[in-house]
């Protein structure tokens, strides 16, 4: 975690180097500073605010008295905030502050004293959780320490001259964006926003628990030499971080009045040289530190040009509080250069300040402050400002334009497009800022109350705040798709600078010689006198062009040299015989306009890059942008095309990532920049992706419409129309709402996968997948709905015939609109799947399959089972699924599919028939059969009903399991009398001599085993019995649809005939453990496509159930005269309808 940088490495170094070194090792900490500000752990945060609401003894409290303080409702709200537990709240009596350092024998006093060694268990637990994570913390606030010492070494090598021909006066000479002067700034501007940050990030008593836990948790078993050189830095670390202000954070967790004090005795800590920093303040004050008066040359832009000097100054000014508070004059002078026209800036990445706030508890400062942000000034200023917006949009439609921003409009209109871009982030940049003010008087003006939202045309001298961000995100989305199309045009124009300055001059002089050649009199087709004259100046003319050189030393010359040429081709037209030519006076026209394009393209240089990315930057938008997702998804929800200015958006975002990538990439020695610019790019990777969101969401929106049009407008088409019925069936509104629809869908896909190219940082976007994910994610919610939806309605529990015969009204209605639905969710994806460039019916397939999987996981986990699948099924997203009264024993739809065949199904109420293939009541009903089962095919699928034959296999296997449980258990008690069945039924083939008071005998004996194992029968014959009628419906599609059933039977004889070999030829009787994974997968397909018989499937091994046989027998004798064959049936029915068995 830390970042190396030794006293031996600095003395190595040159004072540039030096200078590289500290810039980017104090961005790579800013950079970690943030990383852990979100990984505090909250049991520390949480121990703050109980300090500072007088818990002042929350050290040396039991656990119980302490949730005898803190388990009210008011701080149990507290602790639900942080997060901190329960078991965290434990540990609060194991976090000192730096009191502990005063006498640490009398805190771990309790320690010492605790015979029983809980103390020290408790410790031991502490040190295993949070080792690591203190560890890191440490050595981020050492790497903070050591930067200063790095810091005010080198100020101190510096003013001692130990750096030949540098010192602070001629560093701060020295200015450009990479020059000495201003690497030396923003070495001091960067420990200042460390100290800064370090105090809104970690307050003072949470910075003094993590070094006590530190020091007591992740040292204490270290050897002593790594202690001590652990440790060697600690007194310093302590000074820097010990707590300012003991009641600097309310219980809140706000800021109290006592910041700004706290911020100047935190720079007080360790100072730099007052001389050095006034002579830094001077050097702000005095010069344009960055040169970017290209970017910004207009007066007007000021403040913008000097807004990364205004950022620096700001931080720095702690260092000289006098300044703050008394130098009047100064601070004056100050806020005339940099603040006269705001006040709101960015201190470093997108960290917000208003100035009204952060100076008010300074005279000097608020004073100057006040003189010039007065609220007439900020009305005028909010005023100019969408006067201006209103300018840049007219400039920005007329540029955007379709077919406008070619090559040649650029290159003549290059000025006009750079002012343009120019003063559209100057827009941009103040409303985005000032938006951001805490001064209520100034709010009102510049963002008004208001929850109305206009469409994007509004006019930009808006006041209310829902146009505001209306005609805001316009603007920014207008100026990007510029600033983008401009950079490429700009690109495009420097690779083929040379290219173009030949080819023009090439064209231009072929013109000339042609024109020579045309005065020669000779050419047919003409009745052109010759003119030696001419002749000769047409052929100087080309020579004269053929000249040019575009090589920069050339450049100043070449320029004055086409303006004479120029000039002499306006002049020559003077001539009468030119003058009445009109075909050689547009030859001459052309030779000008080609000369002018010469003129323009030899100006594109570097440096017109460089100006656009100063320009362009959006820095200060770090988590300002964030505020405007929703506004940007409300637009693409209105207007599609939206999407398509998306790519501008994103590159402009991108500006973000260069400042810190620019500093850290000046020096590549320290390991954690990769971490760094990780967090970077993930932050505004996660803001490009929630923007992104709102694109398969429309469409899953704009697809379930399309679902609502074919489903309540639009007919299906029959396979013969007579010629009268072609109108009716042509239904031309509805075909067009479609068009419409599919036509706003493939705006959608247009615009997202226009972002092949985006990058940011170093990933590259995937649009396709982000679009497929995106509609996945949407998919699984509709689906999980619906199959929630479908089964979710409450079964009664009577058991009456009438009862039964409504609920299966129910099922079937039910699983008619599931089916229906279904149907017409998956015509729309095929429908629209070739607009947008996905396989719809495949995503389809796979979201239906993942979600019955995770449903049969959570049906499956009730009865201590785990299920392997293939890898194409593993989980990635997660699916609730709703709970029903009725059914509590599922969790799932398939649970409650289940329930429901098994109350349609149920032994004790209906009838089955094998040969009528299903169940019926005693009148003949049907309650269950083939078309229920041809239901449920089209309403879950193939994988759906294969799943549920999967749910039913596990529901035997766990009433196997009980059984198997209670015959060990209670039925080998008595053995002796199924060992005495099993002697009178011997020998097997001859009927036992008294055979009906031997049977009667037998059934008295054991009839108490008799009711147990008919219900154990009975369920495990229906569910078998479910099972084989899923079976075939399987069988039945796979013959129907895939027509591969007689490959799957070769297959399944050869898998056999492959499992018996292994079993035989393996010395441990068992399949090879490489192919148990590839039988697996094998199985499920031919489970799937209905191959194999369901009644033979082996559900588990077990030892052999002694006297089971003969149980068996028993109970079919003593319930074989309970039934009697029925024709109609083909099947065994009961005798009596209390009787709760069938025959099957």
């Amino acid at each position: 975690m830390s970042i190396s940088l030794s006293s031996e490495d600095m003395n190595n170094l040159s004072c540039r180097d030096t200078l590289l070194q500290l810039v980017c090792r104090g961005t790579v900490i800013i950079g970690q500073l943030k990383i852990f500000s979100n990984k505090v752990p909250p049991i520390f945060l949480f121990a703050e605010q109980a300090a500072m609401s007088d818990c002042r003894d929350v050290e040396r409290t039991s656990k119980q008295h302490l949730w005898g303080w803190f388990g009210d409702s008011a701080n149990s709200e507290v602790i639900k905030e942080n997060g901190v537990t329960k078991d965290d709240m434990k540990f609060i009596p194991l976090l000192f502050d730096f009191s502990y350092l005063v006498s640490p024998e009398k805190h771990e006093q309790s320690r010492l004293d605790d015979n029983s060694g809980s103390i020290s268990a408790l410790d031991g637990e502490f040190s295993a959780m949070y080792k690591s994570i203190l560890s890191n913390f440490y050595l981020l606030f050492e790497n903070i320490y050591m930067h200063q010492y790095y810091l005010n070494s080198f100020i101190t090598s510096l003013k001692e001259g130990f750096f030949i021909h540098s010192a602070v006066e001629s560093i701060l000479l020295e200015k450009g964006e990479n020059g000495n002067g201003v690497l030396f700034c923003e070495c001091i501007h960067l420990y200042g926003v460390m100290l800064l940050l370090l105090e809104d990030f970690f307050p003072g008593k949470t910075r003094e628990r993590l070094l006590i836990a530190y020091l007591r948790h992740a040292t204490f078993r270290e050897k002593e030499s790594n202690r001590e050189k652990s440790l060697s830095n600690f007194e310093g670390i302590c000074k820097l971080c010990r707590c300012v202000n003991a009641t600097q954070i309310s219980t809140t967790g706000k800021q109290s009045s006592e910041k700004h004090e706290n911020e100047t005795q935190l720079f007080a800590r360790f100072p730099l040289p007052s001389d050095v920093i006034k002579s830094v303040i001077g050097a702000i004050l005095s010069d344009d530190l960055y040169n970017r008066s290209t970017a910004f040359p207009n007066f007007d832009h000021r403040s913008t040009r000097l807004a990364n000097q205004a950022s620096m100054l700001y931080v720095i000014l702690y260092f000289e509080p006098l300044t703050l508070s008394e130098e009047m004059g100064t601070m004056r002078q100050v806020v005339d250069k940099f603040f006269s026209d705001n006040w709101i800036i960015s201190m470093y990445m997108g960290m917000v300040v208003d100035l009204s706030v952060e100076w008010a508890s300074y005279e000097a400062a608020k004073t100057a402050l006040e003189n010039v942000v007065q609220l007439v000034h900020v009305k005028q200023l909010n005023s100019s400002n969408w006067n201006l917006i209103a300018e840049c949009m007219i400039e920005l439609r007329c540029h955007l334009a379709t077919g406008t921003l070619t090559d040649l409009y650029v290159l003549d209109n290059s000025f006009k497009l750079l002012n343009c871009i120019r003063r559209c982030n100057v827009a941009i940049r103040w409303r985005l800022m000032h938006r951001c003010t805490t001064n209520d008087s100034f709010l009102r003006i510049i963002r008004p109350p208001s929850d109305k939202v206009l469409s994007p045309s509004a006019p930009p001298d808006a006041t209310k705040a829902g146009e505001q961000k209306s005609t805001i995100i316009t603007i920014i989305l207008f100026s990007s798709q510029l600033e983008m199309k401009l950079k490429e045009v700009y690109g495009n124009l420097l690779a083929t600078k040379a290219y173009k300055w030949k080819e023009y001059k090439s064209d231009a002089m072929g013109k000339m010689a042609e024109l020579s050649d045309y005065y020669t009199g000779k050419q047919a087709l003409t009745k052109v006198i010759r003119n030696e004259g001419l002749v000769s100046w047409f052929k100087d003319m080309g020579d004269e062009i053929g000249s040019l050189s575009y090589k920069e030393v050339y450049a100043a010359v070449t320029g004055r040299k086409i303006q004479h040429c120029i000039k002499a081709l306006e002049d020559v037209e003077q001539f009468e015989v030119i003058d009445c030519n009109f075909h050689v006076k547009s030859f001459l026209c052309e030779v000008r306009d080609l000369l002018m394009q010469m003129v323009r393209i030899v100006g594109v240089k570097d440096e017109i890059v460089h100006t656009l990315k100063a320009m362009t930057d959006m820095s200060y938008g770090w988590e300002i942008c964030k505020e405007y997702s929703n506004a940007i998804h409300a637009r693409v929800q209105a207007n599609p095309t939206t999407v398509t200015l998306l790519r501008g958006f994103f590159f402009k975002l991108e500006t973000i990532l260069d400042a810190p990538y620019r500093r850290m990439g000046l020096s590549c020695n320290f390991s954690k920049i990769s971490l760094v610019k990780e967090y970077y790019q993930s932050n505004l990777l996660s803001v490009v992706t929630n923007i992104l969101d709102i694109i398969p969401t429309s469409i899953f929106h704009i697809l379930s419409q399309i679902t609502a049009i074919n489903s309540e407008m639009m007919r299906k088409l029959p396979s013969e129309i007579d010629v009268d019925s072609i109108k009716e069936f042509s239904q031309p509104d509805g075909r067009f709402e479609l068009a419409k629809l599919t036509y706003r869908v493939s705006i959608f896909a247009e615009g997202l996968l226009d972002l092949d190219n985006v990058k940011i940082g170093d990933i590259s976007l995937n649009p396709r997948h982000l679009l497929c994910d995106g509609l996945k994610g949407e998919l699984y919610c509709l689906i999980s709905e619906v199959l929630s939806q479908a089964v979710n309605f409450p079964l009664s529990q009577d058991v009456s015939d009438d009862v039964l015969v409504s609920i299966r009204k129910d099922v079937i209605k039910h699983f008619t609109a599931l089916a229906k639905r279904v149907d017409r969710m998956q015509v729309a994806l095929e429908y629209i799947q070739d607009f947008i460039g996905i396989l719809g019916l495949k995503m389809w397939s796979d979201a239906l399959s993942r979600i019955i999987h995770q449903s049969l996981n959570h049906e499956v986990k009730k009865y201590g089972e785990r299920i392997e699948w293939s890898t194409k099924l593993k989980q990635d997203h997660d699916t609730s699924f709703s709970t029903d009264q009725a059914t509590t024993n599922s969790v799932t739809f398939l649970g409650k599919i289940v329930n429901i065949l098994l109350r349609l199904t149920d032994p004790q109420i209906t009838i089955h028939s094998r040969e009528c293939m299903g169940w019926f009541l005693d009148d003949g009903t049907e309650m269950c059969g083939k078309a229920m089962f041809s239901l449920l095919l089209k309403s879950i699928g193939v994988f759906g009903l294969s799943s549920l034959q999967h749910l039913i296999s596990f529901r035997i296997l766990f009433e196997l399991k009980r059984f198997s449980k209670y015959y060990s258990g209670t039925v080998n008690q008595s053995a002796v009398l199924l060992e005495y069945i099993r002697d009178g039924l011997f020998p097997e083939w001859k009927t036992p001599e008294g055979a009906a008071s031997f049977y009667a005998r037998a059934v008295s004996n054991t009839e108490r085993f008799a009711l147990p194992v008919m219900t154990c029968l009975r369920r495990l014959g229906q569910l078998q019995l479910l099972r084989k009628m899923i079976r075939e419906e399987l069988w039945h599609s796979s013959q129907l649809e895939s027509n591969i059933s007689s490959v799957l039977l070769t297959f399944d004889k050869a898998l056999l005939d492959g499992i018996k070999s292994a079993f035989h030829t393996s010395s441990h009787g068992s399949i090879p453990k490489e192919n148990k994974p590839i039988i697996r997968d094998i199985s499920q397909i031919l489970s799937s496509n209905g191959v194999g018989d369901p009644l033979s499937t082996i559900f588990i091994l077990s030892g052999p159930l002694e006297g089971l046989p003969e149980l068996l027998l028993v109970f079919v004798v003593s319930n074989l005269s309970k039934l009697s064959f029925d024709t109609d049936f083909g099947s065994l029915v009961r005798l009596n309808k209390k009787f709760p068995i069938d025959g099957w």
